[in-house]
């Protein structure tokens, strides 16, 4: 091609760039309204805010690394966390077509610590019951929240992933059985995750993550077990 030619193909695209960039889809803005972040003396907090996108209905939320997605409605979201003993660093991350936005928030929590949590999410809008059996026999789920050694569900999420929490503060020793229903949706297949924390924000504090696919409605099973104690 000769260098006239070249010069003439340049001036074309030149000419058309500016009338594509102002088609382009712009990349979403992320704005968190609330927690205002600092020192928090609550567990759990909802996180707000807009995306300056209407036409995104899914975000994600980055708590210390560990993601989750979450729905957004018309550009705005809501989200509950529970959060853990010490520095929280919250982000939420939006992208389409054109780039990807975030903003971010630091808390500093300075709730009790818990000797357990287990924290259950999962990748569809469908109803995901949560399990937890202790080493005296005694079932924790949505119909009884809170079991006589102190474990509590934090709610009882019915349209999408999560998160249900369980905490305990003066865990007895024995194993504990973790187990997830698919109680109901039109999600089809669905991903459950399943974090346990033992003695969170402390020198001995572990931590594990188990994955579990259920297929179909009905579906009961048994994701994981650990021991407290000797």
């Amino acid at each position: 091609m000769s260098s006239g030619k070249f010069a003439a193909l340049l001036a074309i695209l030149a000419s058309l760039c500016p009338a594509l960039r102002a088609e382009e889809r712009p990349f979403p803005t992320v704005r968190i309204a609330t927690p205002k972040g600092g020192v928090s003396s609550e567990r759990a907090v909802t996180v707000t805010g807009t995306i300056a996108d209407p036409a995104i209905s899914r975000a994600t939320i980055v708590v210390n690394g560990s993601a989750n997605p979450f729905d957004v409605s018309n550009g705005s979201f809501s989200y509950l966390l529970i959060l853990a003993p010490g520095d929280n660093l919250i982000q939420v991350v939006a992208e389409n077509e054109t780039g990807v936005g975030r903003d971010a928030v630091a808390i500093h929590s300075v709730v009790p610590k818990r000797d357990v949590k287990v924290v259950m999410t999962w990748d569809t809008p469908t109803d995901i019951d949560l399990h937890v059996i202790d080493p005296a026999g005694e079932e924790c789920f949505y119909s009884s929240p809170q079991s006589k050694i102190g474990g509590q569900l934090d709610h009882d999420d019915t349209d999408g992933f999560g998160p249900e929490t369980f905490l305990l503060s003066n865990a007895i020793d024995g194993t504990y059985i973790v187990k997830t229903k698919y109680y109901g949706g039109e999600g089809g297949q669905t991903l459950v995750v399943i974090s346990v924390i033992l003695f969170e924000g402390t020198p001995d504090e572990h931590r594990e993550e188990y994955r579990r696919l259920l297929t179909s409605e009905g579906e009961f099973v048994e994701v994981c077990a650990f021991h407290v104690g000797g």
